[in-house]
């Protein structure tokens, strides 16, 4: 079957390799669209991607709900940059007819993130200010809609006016650029989503209010400065980090709330994916050009079908 693997000098390359078979509890999924994404680009002499959408070719021992021919989506799976991938049962989901199988792949894991991030780690009330940053990326674009919906108060923040501009059309009250957060002023948000790290998460925490939130799930600028406890204590603060794929593996009923949600808010048109460009699989090296250069704008798709 046809993958794309990462070499031993950290190329893109096209290569040949048998077809898997799943494992206990796994799927085997014929793959139409692997999803993008910033961990792809650290691989090492391996096959990237985690996230796809497809139809089940092999059901492995153990498995229920799922048979051959069902089209699903799905995270964490095994070399998802392939025409066959094989991909944990507890964290794919059965799609229903209205939901297509490019739309799945474009919005199922930053989707589920976004919905987690503000609900289960952020705990967002309806009034709250949320400083959303890495805003006009694939979880932040999605964030601030999850966000409108809950009738909070969004800052976006991104790099250019470009992104700026998008994260204002999705339904932020204020987008603003990196350098501008420590001018918000102390007590300016209550919840801050990070996946940036770096600088940004300093800035950050000097604007969040008393019992305000930081939840951290990505450090795409590096690692953060070191957190002054007592400051968290005397200000009723708290860090949180946050995994989507370790939700579903140890909390699965309310990983599945958020599917839930997910779907509902796709099939009712509250919740719009956005998809800058889809690549057929064997240009991926200029999908992943595009993300390197952090000029993207939502999400970008490799096409296998």
């Amino acid at each position: 079957m046809n993958v794309l693997r990462v070499d031993a000098e950290g190329s893109l390359v096209h290569a040949e390799q048998a077809r898997p078979e799943p494992q206990a509890s796994e799927l085997l999924v014929e793959v139409a669209y692997a999803g993008v994404n910033f961990a792809d680009l650290g691989t090492k002499d391996g096959v990237p991607g985690s996230e796809v959408s497809g139809v089940v070719a092999a059901v492995g021992e153990g498995v229920s709900g799922f048979a051959v021919g069902d089209p699903v989506v799905g995270m964490r799976a095994v070399g998802g940059y392939a025409a066959y991938t094989r991909l944990p049962a507890a964290l794919a989901t059965k799609l229903p007819a209205a939901v297509p199988l490019d739309t799945a792949a474009s919005v199922y894991t930053q989707g589920l993130t976004a919905y987690h991030l503000l609900h289960t780690a952020g705990r967002v009330s309806s009034g709250e200010r949320v400083l959303i940053l890495a805003g006009a990326g694939g979880v932040g674009s999605l964030a601030i809609q999850w966000a409108r919906q809950e009738q909070a108060g969004i800052i976006a923040v991104a790099s250019t006016p470009e992104k700026r501009r998008h994260a204002s059309s999705l339904g932020a009250d204020k987008a603003i650029g990196y350098e501008e957060v420590p001018a918000l002023g102390e007590q300016a948000v209550d919840l801050v989503l990070d996946s940036v790290g770096g600088q940004s998460f300093g800035d950050a925490l000097k604007v969040l209010a008393t019992y305000g939130r930081i939840v951290v799930y990505g450090q795409a600028a590096g690692s953060r400065p070191e957190l002054q406890v007592g400051q968290l204590i005397g200000r009723c603060q708290s860090v949180t980090g946050f995994s989507i794929s370790l939700l579903g593996l140890t909390a699965p009923e309310r990983f599945r709330h958020g599917v839930s949600a997910l779907l509902q808010a796709l099939a009712g048109g509250t919740l719009h994916p956005v998809v800058e460009h889809v690549y057929p699989w064997r240009e991926a090296g200029e999908a992943w050009s595009r993300l390197r250069s952090r000029q993207s704008v939502g999400k970008l798709l490799l096409a296998f079908k």
